[in-house]
C-alpha cells in the first residue's frame, strides 16, 4: 500500500494498519466506488486549473496598471486600493464558489491521466492564463491613456473594463451552459449597472461619470477583449494533441 501511487483499503473488512497506510479509504467496501472518487478528483483537479487560470489572467492586468507610477512618474495612479478592493467582489466568488461547483466536462473520463510527475500548473495552464491576461491588460493600457480624458474619467474607463472583462472571463473559462457560470459572470455586470446607476458612489470612488461615447468605447473594447480571448482559447485546444 506505501509503495503504490494510490494505495487502496477496505473501509470495513480492512486491517488497521490498511487503513492507516492507505491514501484512500472504501467505505463501503466496493471497487466500483473507485470510478466515482477518480472522477471526483479529476473533477476538482479541472476546476483547479480553471481558477488558477482565471486568478493570474484577471491580475495581470491589475498589476500592469500599479506599475504605471513607478514606470511612469509623472502618470497618475488609475487604480485605488479601494477600487482593487471591489475588484475581488468578482475575482473571489469566481474563484471559492463558480469554478469549485462545476460539474465535470463530458469526456472527462475518457482522457488519458496526469502523470504523477506533472506540474499542477502545467504549460498549457500557463499560456491560456497568460494569453487571456495580456489581452485584457493591453485593453486597459488603452483606456488608461486614452487621448484628451482626464485621470478620472480614465479611472472610471479602467475599472468598468476590469468589472466587465473579470465577469467575461468567468464565462469564457467556466461552462457557458451552466447557471453558476451565468451568475458569477452577472456579477461584474451587476456592479458595473450599480456603480453607473449611482453617480454619488462614483464620486465616493473617485470616479468619473461616463459620457455615451466613453460608453460606448467601454463596451466595444471590453467586447473586442473577451472576443480576442476566446479565439485565442479555442484555437489553443484545437492545437493540442
Amino acid at each position: 500500500l506505501k509503495a503504490a501511487d494510490i494505495g487502496v483499503a477496505m473501509g470495513k473488512r480492512g486491517t488497521a494498519v490498511a487503513r492507516e497506510s492507505a491514501d484512500l479509504v472504501l467505505l463501503r467496501d466496493t471497487f466500483s466506488d473507485l470510478v466515482l472518487a477518480l472522477e471526483l478528483g479529476r473533477r476538482v483537479d479541472a476546476n483547479l486549473h480553471r481558477a488558477l487560470g482565471y486568478t493570474l489572467a484577471i491580475h495581470l492586468p491589475i498589476a500592469a496598471l500599479g506599475l504605471i507610477p513607478l514606470l511612469l512618474p509623472e502618470q497618475a495612479l488609475i487604480l485605488l486600493p479601494v477600487h482593487i478592493a471591489l475588484l475581488h467582489l468578482v475575482i473571489d466568488p469566481a474563484c471559492t464558489v463558480v469554478f469549485e461547483a462545476l460539474p465535470a466536462t463530458p469526456g472527462l473520463m475518457r482522457q488519458p491521466p496526469r502523470p504523477p510527475e506533472a506540474p499542477l500548473f502545467g504549460p498549457d495552464t500557463w499560456r491560456h492564463a497568460l494569453t487571456q491576461g495580456a489581452v485584457v491588460m493591453v485593453a486597459a493600457l488603452v483606456l488608461a491613456f486614452w487621448p484628451d480624458t482626464d485621470t478620472a474619467s480614465r479611472r472610471s474607463l479602467v475599472f468598468s473594463l476590469l468589472l466587465l472583462a473579470g465577469g467575461g472571463l468567468v464565462w469564457l473559462n467556466g461552462d457557458p451552459h451552466s447557471r453558476i457560470t451565468a451568475a458569477g459572470a452577472g456579477i461584474g455586470l451587476g456592479l458595473w449597472l450599480l456603480l453607473m446607476a449611482f453617480p454619488a458612489l462614483q464620486r465616493v470612488l473617485q470616479l468619473a461619470p461616463l459620457t455615451p461615447d466613453q460608453i460606448l468605447t467601454l463596451l466595444l473594447t471590453t467586447a473586442g477583449a473577451l472576443l480576442a480571448a476566446g479565439l485565442l482559447g479555442r484555437s489553443r485546444v484545437r492545437r493540442r494533441p
